[in-house]
């Protein structure tokens, strides 16, 4: 009985780490200063005009997030 509510908290906190991972590289590759109402072109701004290496650490962040 021990064993299966230890399991389930390690899971739990492996989610909770993955959340937290998973959050800074969506910034990296996605985030931009602005107003929700402009996302879309804020958006597309941040990933036209961004640095390569910028784009390519958001991206690899997410597989280990997850």
């Amino acid at each position: 009985m021990m064993q299966i509510s230890s399991v389930r908290r390690l899971t739990g906190l492996c989610g909770l780490a993955g959340a937290r991972v998973f959050f800074p590289g969506d910034m990296l590759f996605y985030g931009h200063f602005g107003s929700g109402a402009y996302f879309s072109a804020g958006l597309i701004n941040t990933v036209t005009h961004v640095s390569d290496a910028r784009l390519y650490a958001g991206g690899l962040v997410g597989p280990f997030a997850a």
